[in-house]
């Protein structure tokens, strides 16, 4: 399998792309490896259904069985930009990089509060 050829415009939209940029966009197609997503901003795809691209384990902290199962086709989202794909020319992007694994803790108002996802009760301290 060689490396996909990306035109000019692809490869210059991709290399502008910070880690961390938030990118949003519409789901174009969901498959049993990840989701495709065709991105608000930038240049199309000249093999893939989208520009941006989200794996199995970037799509949720909770446990699924199918990528269908989080997202789903025509549905707009918005992910974090993690890096540029070079090998197939995408944004490699997440849904839970932004947010927090459920058991983890957080500071509020001086004191440490557990999520409430892990425990299934609201806001254990």
């Amino acid at each position: 399998m060689s490396p996909v050829p990306a035109p000019l415009e692809l490869h210059a939209f991709l290399s502008s792309l910070r880690p961390g940029e938030p990118l949003s966009g519409t789901v174009a197609a969901v498959e049993n490896f990840g989701v495709f997503v065709d991105l608000d901003e930038g240049p199309a795809h000249p093999v893939f259904p989208g520009v941006g691209f989200i794996t199995v384990p970037e799509l949720s902290w909770r446990r699924f069985e199918s990528p269908s199962d989080v997202v789903t086709v025509g549905q707009h989202i918005t992910g974090e930009f993690l890096r540029f794909d070079t090998w197939n020319a995408e944004a490699r992007l997440s849904l839970r990089s932004g947010s927090r694994p459920p058991g983890t803790a957080r500071r509020t108002r001086g004191r440490t509060r557990r999520s409430s996802r892990s425990t299934g009760s609201p806001g254990c301290t």
